[in-house]
Formats: structure tokens, sequence, C-alpha cells
């Protein structure tokens, strides 16, 4: 499938930082006039720039999602805050939600606060923001506190247990990474059960995500495309993958 060697591609280029045609040919199997054709859409997009006989990746070769939290909520903050918004207008009266942990969803709080709702997470951003609401009931989980991520990390599947006896209507999720055949992907590995759990557990599933993770490849999945109800986004991704995403019955929303 032409978008998922696309994706492949990219996070081949973006690892290596500087590749030649020749390199990209044979490691994909394809011709020089095909892999021409993919770097036009990857240039098209951004992610990398053509040089003498070959192509450099415009991403840094690390992961965002690896930041310190203080550094993350930072970048692209008026983004975030407007795809949190948008989401918020799911959340009703009464709901019983999970909130990811991550520097979006967080954002989540201002827009709910007055409402009346019981919110299941381990964001410990979300949690303090929200101790001035006494109608947002908060519950949260065992574990360990994890001062980067500003999260509660869990040291086995404790977490992920507690959360499976609960039953919630909505999950609110994050993400640093996004590929059609990878789907959405986590870089903290210790996170990575309760995020599994909460898919699987809620009802409707909502992913709160920017731009600049779509195709991009972290260390681990933790859901498909076909599992997220819908996706909350600041710029659209490429036309092939809205189309492939709409194709796995996820709704795609530009905010």
């Amino acid at each position: 499938m032409k978008i998922i060697r696309i994706e492949q591609e990219e996070a081949y280029i973006q690892k290596a930082q500087n590749v030649t045609i020749e390199e990209l040919c044979e490691k994909f199997g394809v011709s020089k006039n095909t892999i021409r054709r993919d770097l036009i859409e990857l240039e098209k997009k951004g992610s990398i720039v053509k040089n003498y006989g070959g192509v450099s990746s415009t991403i840094q070769n690390y992961d965002v999602g690896m930041l310190p939290f203080n550094t993350r909520g930072h970048l692209m903050l008026e983004e975030k805050k407007r795809i949190a918004e948008r989401a918020a207008e799911f959340i009703n009266d009464g709901d019983y939600i999970f909130v990811d942990s991550g520097s979006t969803v967080c954002n989540l709080v201002d827009y709910i606060k007055n409402l009346k709702v019981t919110v299941l997470t381990n964001n410990l951003d979300f949690i303090i923001r929200a101790l001035q609401y006494p109608n947002i009931q908060i519950i949260t989980f065992s574990g360990i506190l994890n001062r980067d991520y500003y999260s509660f990390t869990s040291i086995d599947e404790r977490s992920a247990e507690i959360l499976s006896s609960y039953n919630f209507t909505k999950a609110f999720m994050a993400a640093t990474g996004v590929t059609v055949q990878y789907g959405v992907m986590n870089s903290l590995l210790s996170d990575n059960e309760l995020k599994v759990t909460a898919v699987n557990r809620a009802q409707e599933v909502y992913l709160l995500v920017d731009h600049t993770k779509f195709g991009k490849v972290t260390i681990k999945s933790y859901g498909s495309l076909e599992q997220i109800d819908t996706i909350i986004t600041n710029q659209p991704p490429s036309d092939e993958m809205i189309e492939s995403i709409r194709q796995c019955g996820c709704e795609i929303i530009i905010v």
C-alpha cells in the first residue's frame, strides 16, 4: 500500500537524517521513479528537503514524546488548547471519562470546569488543575510519580487492572505517533498497558494530537486506527492518510 510505504520511507529518512535515492530504492525494493514520486509527497509535507543525489530529514532525530512534560507543554500551546476545547464538546454532565497522560489532553480541564463529571486519570497536571473544581471528581491509580511526565506510572499491571474494573463512557487519548500501519503509539512503556485498557474499555475513543504526530513511528503501539472513533488535530495530514483514516471508520476533525 502506497501510504504505508511512504510512512516507512519517512521514518527511515528521519532515523538516518541523510540518505541517497539509491539507498531508498534498495531498502524498499522499488524503482527510482517510484521513490522520486514518494519524495515529492514528503517534500510537500515538509518532512524532507532534497539535496544532491538524495534527501535530508527536516525533523530532528529525537522523540518529542520523550521530552519533559514542561518542555512539551509549551510546544504549540495555542494549538493544543484549540484541540482540547473542541474535544470538550463531546463531554456531558454526568459522564465518566478517562483522561490520558499528555500535554494536550490536560488542557481539557479548562473547558469542562462547569460540568459535573467523574475523571479517571494518571495525568498529574490535570489533577492539580482540577483541584479547584469540586464538581470534577477524580479517580487516580497507584504507581510511581514520574516527575518528567507529570503522570503516575505503574510498576506492574495493577493500574490497568484497576481501570478495567470501572465503567466509563469516553476515553481522551494522547499519542506520540500515528500511522496507518502501526496505529496510535506511545513513547513511555510503563504507560502502555493502561492506554490499551482505556481504549478497550471505553465506549467512545477520542485521540487528541497535533499535526506533527502523523506519520511518526515511536516505540510502542497501544491501539489501531479502527479502535479510534474521532481524531482531533490542528492541521490535516496528507489526503491519502485522511482517506485511510476514514476507511478505518474514524472521523477526523481539524480545528
